[in-house]
This record gives structure tokens, C-alpha cells and sequence, in this order.
């Protein structure tokens, strides 16, 4: 449900954009589209965090999101010396590199004990 919400979303922004906040919004248009693609990977880890819930690995999912927040804050603390689209740039690198990669560990380890556990 979310990934056609996000396309419309992005799709849309440089029609609404202006319309909503005016004209002066419009060089905000590419910011805008960038976080929101950033947003793609977004529901996959969401599902990933409740997967290892679901297991009782609440401290793995909260190690996780410390670890996730303190170096997308590093990340954006570096960007924001080049400006706001380097700010997007990171929030979008970030996202497509880390949420991927905690989606798939995080998968492959509560289905691991899983099958261990059903043996």
C-alpha cells in the first residue's frame, strides 16, 4: 500500500507543490521527491522491526534503531555543510543502504531460529 502512495506522492509534487504552498516552494520540488523515495525502503525494515517483536528480539530491534539514528544523524550533521540537497542526498543513501541490509539480516535471523527451533 505504501510504495504506490510514495510514487504518487513524488509523481505528483511538482504539481502540488506549487498550487498548496505557492510559487516560491517550487525549487523545493527535487528535495521533496528525493526524501520521499528515501521512504521506499522504509516499510520493508518497519516489517523487519516487528518481525524480530514477533520473536522476542525487542533488544535487537532497539540496538538496531539506536545504532540507525545515531549514524543517520552523523551522516546528515557531515551533509548539512554542503547544503540542503547533500541533506537529502544522505537521508536517501542512508536509507537505501542500511534499511536493505537490517530488512535481509533481520529476515535471515528470525527465520534461522525459527527452523532451529521447530526441529
Amino acid at each position: 500500500m505504501i510504495i504506490p502512495l510514495i510514487t504518487l506522492q513524488s509523481a505528483l509534487a511538482p504539481f502540488y507543490v506549487p498550487v498548496i504552498y505557492g510559487q516560491k516552494w517550487e525549487a523545493a520540488v527535487p528535495i521533496l521527491i528525493i526524501v520521499c523515495v528515501s521512504a521506499f525502503p522504509r516499510p520493508f525494515a518497519d516489517a523487519a522491526s516487528m518481525l524480530l517483536q514477533a520473536i522476542d528480539k525487542t533488544k535487537i530491534n532497539l540496538y538496531w534503531n539506536l545504532i540507525f539514528t545515531v549514524f543517520l544523524a552523523v551522516c546528515l550533521l557531515v551533509a548539512v555543510n554542503w547544503g540542503i540537497y547533500w541533506v537529502a542526498i544522505s537521508v536517501l543513501i542512508t536509507h537505501a543502504v542500511c534499511l536493505p541490509l537490517f530488512t535481509i539480516w533481520a529476515s535471515k535471523y528470525a527465520f534461522k531460529k525459527a527452523s532451529v527451533s521447530t526441529m
